[in-house]
């Protein structure tokens, strides 16, 4: 598992290219695309090594340059088990803008490549259109669904054919990356649609300076790479791998999280729905958590009434804090004062109902 981890991010770091003053060049575009397709070869082999049932067919990406950016894509994708198509994806596009246009050759450190990099925000797309499950998987869910009426909702999830984004669009701000990621699904047979969006900032200095510092990686502009990932996971979460791990968290800081589901219809889960709210009414009845019961009836109420029928969740910080320091107030071992410094300036808010006191509480 630990091998096809590596390789999914070898190469995700694929998706930086290299350039020169003059912008991306025809040849930059074909040795990009040349380290993209040998990343993937590389995915392929080592799942094909860990799940021998399991096999990608994923033909090459085809790469262009589109303004001042590489845009790449992929078509007719699947996924199968044992010769057994279980899912499949019309096409996959991905668009970048982490270009290094410097005069450097060679192998040149993280923190030279990004330092030219930041200089113009990041802007990031990736694009999954037409992914839908193969009859045999729906099928599958269909009989799970059939176990109970509750379970309903699933066939309907199962069905029709979704389109994925996921986007980053980051500016550098006082030697910040600051921005947002964005995730979107839309499944527009079936009116269901989720949005996300993250706002948050990178500190690509303190980032970039860790894989330097501990040689986690370097990129290398002659071949469009980056190098060396596969040292930071031989040694994560032990002694000066779990030192490499907390200083990458702090790097990350997270403002706020928004998250909106629409649904067109909710015919297929109402029966889900009123599940829930039996559950919420029995603690209500018996004097368990009579207070955020009544508050999550009332958001379901709220939810069933809107057209379409919206619900939504906002939780935010008034000070941005680091993933490091909620991971390490999160822990069984979190001391009083770090649980208080997690818990300041926090609020959150399910469709515009306050649920913040018990959130910290």
């Amino acid at each position: 598992m630990k091998k096809i981890l590596c390789s999914l991010v070898a190469f995700a770091a694929l998706m930086i290219g290299c350039g020169g003053n003059n912008g991306i060049t025809d040849n930059m575009v074909k040795n990009y695309e040349l380290n993209l397709n040998e990343g993937l070869d590389e995915v392929k082999e080592n799942l094909a090594d860990e799940f021998y049932s399991i096999s990608l067919n994923f033909p090459d990406f085809k790469c262009k340059k589109e303004e001042q950016k590489i845009v790449c894509q992929a078509f007719d994708i699947a996924v199968l088990i044992d010769e057994q198509e279980i899912l499949s994806i019309k096409n996959i596009i991905f668009k970048t803008n982490q270009i290094y246009t410097g005069d450097k050759k060679g192998e040149i450190s993280i923190s030279e490549a990004y330092e030219n990099i930041a200089k113009k925000g990041i802007s990031d797309e990736l694009i999954i259109n037409g992914f839908k499950l193969s009859d045999t998987s729906k099928g599958l869910i269909a009989l799970a669904a059939m176990q109970s009426k509750e379970l309903a909702f699933l066939s309907a999830l199962a069905d029709g054919e979704y389109d994925i984004v996921l986007a980053n669009k980051y500016n550098l701000k006082d030697e910040i990356l600051s921005g947002n990621t964005t995730f979107s699904i839309n499944n527009a047979s079936k009116g269901i649609k989720i949005d996300a969006i993250l706002k948050n900032d990178i500190d690509y200095k303190l980032l970039a300076n860790t894989i330097d510092k501990y040689k986690l990686a370097t990129f290398d502009v002659n071949s469009q790479s980056i190098k060396q990932l596969n040292e930071f996971f031989d040694s994560m979460g032990y002694g000066e791998g779990a030192q490499i791990s907390s200083d990458i968290l702090k790097s990350f800081i997270l403002e706020k999280l928004n998250v909106d589901v629409s649904l067109q219809d909710l015919y297929d889960f109402y029966a889900g729905i009123d599940y829930v709210k039996s559950g919420l009414r029995y603690d209500i009845q018996h004097g368990k958590y009579v207070e955020p019961s009544k508050k999550l009836l009332e958001v379901i109420d709220r939810f069933e009434k809107s057209n379409p029928h919206l619900f939504s969740i906002v939780l935010s910080r008034a000070q941005g804090i680091s993933i490091f320091d909620i991971d390490r107030a999160s822990s069984w071992s979190a001391s009083s004062e770090d649980r208080a410094k997690l818990q300041e300036g926090v609020s959150l808010k399910i469709n515009d109902i306050d649920f913040t006191k018990f959130l910290i509480n």
